[in-house]
């Protein structure tokens, strides 16, 4: 999606929004769930690979988890 191709209203703007903070909160709380909050590194690793693989930030090294 361009967000620069067009004037985009107001309403337009807050289901854009509110699209996305849904798409955040589903995806946190997965990632919550499978860590068991910190509890299941084996999961924590997982997710980390995927931070790695997007982001290039290994939260694991930075925290010093094992």
């Amino acid at each position: 999606m361009k967000l620069k191709s067009k004037e985009w209203s107001e309403e337009e703007i807050e289901g854009l929004y509110s699209r996305f903070v849904d798409g955040y909160n589903l995806l946190k709380n997965k990632y919550l769930r499978s860590v068991d909050h910190g509890n299941n590194r084996s999961e924590l690793s997982k997710w980390n690979t995927l931070v790695m693989k997007h982001l290039k930030i290994d939260n694991m090294a930075l925290f010093e988890i094992q």
